[in-house]
């Protein structure tokens, strides 16, 4: 009889045994609670280890046998957790390490480097931060930056200043290629879509040796999305209560030795105005734009990598006039601007011998603005094109720019560079003098890196030649030094040069209002620029800290402006500043936990008196943070600006300050249905600040009130973000 227990209990145990489901481990990043691939679990299992390792979605299968168990969890770029398995186990947690937050970035790099090592004072923003931030284009990612002051024009767009130098001291690049179309000096930063940006890297500081004109205030480079994983998707919508509708797609998918990305999106703005009375006109215009980018890369062998990259615009602006109702008829003047821009570039990486490298990168930019002004019966709802001066205007600029750079590094960690730089645009637009202008510039630039323990010195050079003006050559120095592990100074010293561009030299427009007239006899502008930097790490327990200060001084000299011309009030002509200075320190800290993040700074800008404004101080302080709930896979987050009185230097040659700013965003942030999906709700513009008075404080005026306002934001608006990842 016992026997025939026995085996009956054999039998039943090995029934419950085949039955036991293995227990489903997910490994989550605790920053943003998705799935790790390749995670590393070892366990102790009678005295042998055994490693199993999670898939692309984080999770991987503990068999019941296991349970319960010490195991250490491993995963490159995290620390490492060693912890009790249980069968009652589902999620842990992993932690970057302070050096994964730091990041890495490849703008003025002949590699991709820990932010840390690089040469230069790197920002960086991530595809997490942007999301945090509410923002589809790139002035909305900006915003919230210390030093660095977005502005608004309803036609010509969103232009940046960093550290009191304007964007036309600032190059923006895609993926390393220059962007070109810059109306009044300034690329729209609301073109640029992010919706297929993984990363933005921000160097504020001269880099007119490496990247030439336009690079005097520093460089801002977009990094776009290749994947991590054999392929994927993410379809982004995005609703927003002052009529914003936005939608997307972008995709990946690798394949041995091919790669291939893209996306294609739709931002739609029916426009807004803070008044109810129901008028055609609206202060905030419709606008509509459809952008796509495509991507491909190749890597026929470790070493060699080819790639091309395309990147398209179509942009719509609309802007109706106020109804003009008599006995007769009932009409109003409406304009129409379109803007299409297509870039498209063929780079190569190439490994030669065991230390050089060869990198090229050729892009061909179309840019096409055009407009119409239509005179529209709003009876019939005919309309007809106006014969007006500047009513209709086609403006087309085609821009080729080759670049190339060899890098040889020595046995000692020392690197020498050697590259050329040609850019050739072609104007054509009845604005400019004789319709058609061309412009080129060609340059070679050299520079050495010298390692010495703990010391790195970087002098570089740059020779330029340009068909319009006398050949320059603009040096700098950049130092670079390791106190201790936790501790580290950098240092630079560079001139700038920036020519005239075609519209500057060569732009003749008239319309009712305005007159604006080129000047070919303008001077380039020479800048100089110094800057120090003080960086402290700290990493106690599972929180890194980051403490940085910063100092510059910028000296630009023949600065180009657009001033009125004496006794006239609407002719104006651009014209050189004789000199521009500005004083500039900032302070910025970052607080990084499992469970929050926090980043603020401060930065006091003092600009120097010269011939058209008395000296005056510029201050602004920001506040981002994030708190995490792993357990509901939600955040918390929190965006503050603060930025002081804003100087303005109108067209007409008046001195204008704004008042103070506030911009703040809250979101909430939720990831669900396998952290596949994740949606945000938030509001912008919490203090619903959407202008401000101009008062002027100049050389002309004092304690005048300027008619019209700074248009700031729409009112206070609730949005949502959906997003949902392959």
């Amino acid at each position: 009889m016992k026997y025939i227990l026995l085996l009956l209990s054999l039998l039943t145990g090995s029934v419950l045994g085949a039955g036991a489901e293995p227990v489903l481990l997910r490994i989550l990043d605790s920053s943003n609670q998705q799935g790790l691939d390749r995670v590393s679990i070892t366990l102790l299992h009678k005295e042998k280890r055994i490693t199993l390792l999670s898939n692309q979605k984080g999770e991987c299968p503990i068999p019941e046998e296991y349970l319960p168990n010490q195991a250490i969890i491993h995963c490159i770029g995290y620390e490492p957790l060693r912890t009790t398995l249980s069968r009652s186990t589902h999620t842990v947690y992993l932690i970057p390490t302070s050096t994964d937050l730091q990041g890495v970035v490849i703008t003025g790099q002949t590699k991709a480097i820990q932010s840390r090592e690089s040469m230069y004072n790197i920002q960086t923003l991530t595809a997490k931060d942007l999301q945090a931030r509410g923002a589809v284009t790139l002035n909305e990612a900006l915003q919230f930056n210390v030093n660095q002051w977005v502005s608004q024009d309803n036609v010509l767009g969103s232009s940046l200043s960093l550290g009191g130098l304007s964007g036309q001291n600032i190059k923006i690049l895609m993926n390393g290629v220059p962007l070109s179309g810059r109306e009044n000096g300034n690329i729209d930063l609301g073109q640029i879509n992010l919706q297929h940006i993984k990363r933005v890297e921000i160097i504020q500081g001269p880099m007119s040796v490496l990247y030439g004109s336009n690079a005097m205030g520093g460089v801002i480079n977009l990094i776009t999305e290749t994947g991590k994983n054999e392929q994927g998707a993410t379809v982004q919508t995005y609703l927003e209560s002052v009529g914003k509708m936005n939608v997307g797609v972008s995709a990946y998918k690798r394949f041995k030795q091919h790669q291939l990305s893209g996306s294609v999106a739709r931002n739609f703005f029916d426009g807004w105005t803070d008044t109810d009375t129901g008028g055609r006109f609206q202060q905030w215009k419709p606008k509509t734009q459809y952008l796509g980018d495509l991507q491909y890369q190749f890597t026929p062998k470790e070493g060699m990598q080819l790639s091309y990259f395309a990147s398209y615009l179509n942009e719509t602006i609309t802007n109706l006039g106020d109804p003009i109702i008599n006995p007769f008829e009932g009409y109003a003047f409406d304009e129409y601007y379109r803007t299409q821009r297509l870039l498209q570039s063929i780079n190569s990486e190439n490994k030669i011998g065991k230390r050089g490298q060869f990198n090229t990168m050729n892009s061909y930019t179309t840019y096409q603005r055009l407009r119409n002004r239509y005179k529209k019966d709003l009876v019939n709802l005919s309309e007809f094109e106006t014969a007006g001066t500047g009513d209709q205007d086609t403006s087309q600029f085609n821009t080729l720019n080759l670049r190339g750079i060899y890098t040889l590094r020595g046995k000692t960690k020392n690197e020498w560079q050697i590259g050329y730089d040609l850019n050739h645009e072609t104007g054509r637009s009845f604005k400019l003098a004789d319709t058609v202008q061309t412009l080129l510039e060609a340059a070679i630039f050299t520079s050495y890196t010298y390692h010495k323990k703990a010391w790195r010195i970087q002098p570089a050079l740059r020779a330029i030649y340009n068909s319009r003006f006398a050949p320059a050559l603009t040096p700098a120095i950049h130092g670079y030094y390791t106190i201790s592990s936790a501790w580290l100074w950098r240092s630079s010293l560079a001139w700038g040069y920036r020519t005239p561009s075609m519209k500057e030299l060569y732009l003749t427009f008239i319309d009712q209002n305005h007159t604006l007239l080129g000047n070919s006899q303008l001077k380039p502008e020479q800048g100089l620029r110094w800057e120090s930097s003080l960086i402290h790490n700290a990493q106690w327990g599972k929180k890194t800290a980051t403490l940085e200060g910063i100092v510059a001084y910028n000296r630009i000299q023949n600065m180009i402006f657009l001033a009125a011309l004496p006794g006239n009030a609407i002719l104006r002509q651009y014209a050189n500043l004789d000199e521009y200075q500005n004083l500039s320190m900032q302070a910025r800290a970052e607080l990084n936990h499992k469970n929050y993040q926090i980043q603020s700074g401060f930065s006091l800008t003092h600009v120097l008196a010269s011939k058209q404004f008395k000296a005056y101080n510029l201050y602004d302080f920001s506040v981002n943070g994030a708190y995490n709930i792993p357990r509901l896979r939600t955040r918390i987050i929190a965006n503050y600006k603060l930025n002081s009185r804003q100087a303005l230097l109108t067209i007409d040659n008046q001195f204008y300050f704004t008042n103070a700013i506030h911009l703040t965003g809250i979101a909430l942030q939720h990831t669900f249905y396998k952290n596949h999906c994740t949606a945000q709700i938030g509001i912008k513009n919490l203090f619903n600040q959407i202008n401000t008075p101009l008062n002027g404080m100049g050389n002309t005026t004092s304690g005048h009130v300027a008619p019209s306002g700074m248009n700031i934001a729409p009112a206070r608006s609730l949005y949502l973000d959906m997003r949902y990842h392959f």
